[in-house]
């Protein structure tokens, strides 16, 4: 692979992560888990995770612990 090839690799994997990592600083999650989004197989699944599974802060607007 070329260097520029490569660069445009780090470039688009630091754009997913701070996009991943904004989502998951809004809906309650560690914000660190980003770094797993760029990682490809998790990439796949990690929408699905996001979508299906529970969110602290919605738990929190409706008074649940």
């Amino acid at each position: 692979m070329t260097r520029i090839g490569l660069l445009i690799l780090l470039v688009v994997g630091v754009l997913l992560a701070f996009a991943w990592a904004r989502i998951f600083r809004r809906i309650g999650w560690p914000p660190w888990l980003a770094v797993a989004a760029v990682v490809p197989l998790v990439a796949l699944v990690m929408p699905f995770l996001v979508a299906f599974s529970r969110w602290p802060l919605e738990d929190k607007s409706k008074g649940q612990p």
